[in-house]
């Protein structure tokens, strides 16, 4: 379920320019990556440089300074190539997660809903598990009062006065 918990977190780092690209600073700044670092990898690589361009937008950032903007595909490639382990030790969990469901944020896959149909189906084999014990006591329980009341020759008011004033000599057939 951390993934489905996590998912608000990992959208408020997707935002998106023009509808089509998505800034990248605010996905390095949640995973505190180096974003000049970013940029140049971008550069760089061979796919990655043809998936991007650069945008503005001074609601997000506060100012009109263009920042490396990626598409969908870029995004997916850029995630998928960063070596968890190079991410801080306290936010790697969360940046592996990341990783994980990226496909489902950006293209609305059945990720998250397939991890929550397995989370429901693991409640409901505890909570069978839990009923058959349940029902095992339950005859547990029968079986105990047959002995006491059939085979010990005592009336069921009998053996529950006794349990209550704390006789259990009595009960275990005793003076």
């Amino acid at each position: 379920m951390k993934n489905v918990q996590n998912t608000a977190l990992y959208n408020s780092a997707i935002n998106y320019a023009d509808g089509d690209y998505i800034f990248v600073k605010p996905i390095c700044d949640l995973f505190q990556i180096n974003y000049d670092s970013v940029v140049k990898r971008f550069q760089k690589d061979p796919i990655l440089k043809f998936c991007t361009s650069k945008m503005t937008d001074k609601n997000l950032f506060g100012d009109n300074y263009e920042r490396l903007v990626v598409s969908k595909m870029g995004l997916l490639r850029w995630i998928q190539i960063i070596n968890g382990q190079t991410i801080t030790p306290s936010l790697r969990e969360k940046f592996l997660d990341f990783q994980k469901i990226s496909f489902e944020l950006l293209y609305g896959g059945n990720i998250l809903k397939d991890q929550y149909i397995q989370y429901v189906k693991k409640e409901i084999g505890e909570l069978d598990a839990l009923r058959k014990e349940y029902s095992r006591q339950g005859n547990e329980i029968k079986k105990k009062k047959f002995h006491i009341e059939k085979v010990m020759g005592m009336e069921p008011g009998e053996w529950k006065e006794l349990v209550a004033h704390g006789e259990p000599a009595a009960i275990e057939g005793g003076e």
